[in-house]
């Protein structure tokens, strides 16, 4: 982490150095400085889906569905064949029984099916 800080000295807008901070703060459970270093990142890349999708992970866990689902159909819009944005959004729109989950958690499946969140995804569609 502290190269990455250093990193972050060197080129402050630079939008990966922030994502991966978040990353680490996710990991370690500090979730409101990882929603702060994603959120730097999303102010220097707006349209980057892993970013969305973090931010949009984050919203769910918060108990922000609304901004959940906003920031996964922009990480979807922002990049269609990216499988993990297809599988959250899938996920949660499951989650709210809502029909249209099924499109996105079968794009997710013909995206990756043997992706780890696979076997989620089909019990979900119920398959």
């Amino acid at each position: 982490e502290s190269e990455l800080r250093k990193a972050l000295e060197l080129e402050p807008r630079e939008p990966g150095v922030h994502y991966n901070l978040g990353r680490l703060a996710w990991e370690r459970g500090d979730l409101p400085e990882a929603e702060a270093a994603f959120r730097s990142a999303l102010r220097q890349q707006p349209e980057d889906p892993d970013t969305l999708t973090a931010l949009g992970m984050l919203a769910e866990r918060r108990g922000a569905p609304a901004e959940a689902e906003a920031r996964f159909r922009a990480a979807v819009a922002s990049r269609p064949w990216d499988p993990r944005a297809r599988y959250s959004l899938g996920r949660l729109l499951a989650a709210q029984g809502r029909t249209e989950a099924e499109s996105h958690l079968r794009e997710f499946l013909r995206l990756a099916p043997d992706d780890p969140l696979a076997p989620a995804a089909r019990r979900l569609l119920k398959e």
